[in-house]
Order: C-alpha cells, then structure tokens, then sequence
C-alpha cells in the first residue's frame, strides 16, 4: 500500500488548561504534527430542530502511530474534525481515521 503523504495535519488533545486552584477549564491544544493522505469522503447537511448543520466527511491515512486514539482531534485546512473510526492497516504500518468536521464546530 503504497501513499504519498503530502498533507500536513495537527493532532490535538483535549487538556485542563485553568491555573492551580481555578475551576477546570478545558481546551484543544498541540498533540503532534505528521503528513497525511486526505481523501474528502462526503459533505452535506444534517436537518434538525436546531437548524441545518453542514458537515464533511473526510479520510486520513497516516503512518501508524500508537499515540493517536478516539480521544484526538484533528486539525486540517483550518478546520477540526472529530475521529469516528480508527482502522489500522497492513499489520500497523498505516492508520485509516474517518473523522466528520461540524460547520458551527470550530
């Protein structure tokens, strides 16, 4: 399985940001950077009572990387995406991640 990983993306991870003593405040911050292959699956609009919501579905592939899990967020194109599926592929040589980016969710 051959790929050319020319994208570069960040990986994100949700942390406690506040100061000692302060209530809990959590924010996305800097996980790591690596090059990726993007393949945009999908894009459409989800009709709910709170409106219509855009979405895209997008399809990373990255060299196999014990560190990324569920609990990541990617950031790409100036958008963030949330990991759906993780699928490790030819014996952890390569991860698929299907993740969805959330119009109103930046």
């Amino acid at each position: 399985m051959g790929k050319i990983l020319k994208y570069q993306i960040t990986f994100k991870k949700e942390k406690n940001t506040a100061e000692e003593g302060y209530a809990e405040e959590k924010s996305w911050c800097f996980f790591k950077e690596t090059f990726a292959d993007v393949f945009i699956k999908a894009g459409g609009t989800n009709y709910a009572e709170e409106g219509p919501r855009a979405f895209t579905r997008v399809l990373f592939t990255i060299r196999y990387d014990e560190d990324i899990d569920y609990s990541c967020r990617i950031w790409y194109n100036d958008q963030m995406y949330m990991i759906n599926h993780i699928e490790v592929v030819d014996r952890r040589h390569w991860m698929r991640i299907e993740s969805v980016a959330w119009e109103d969710e930046n």
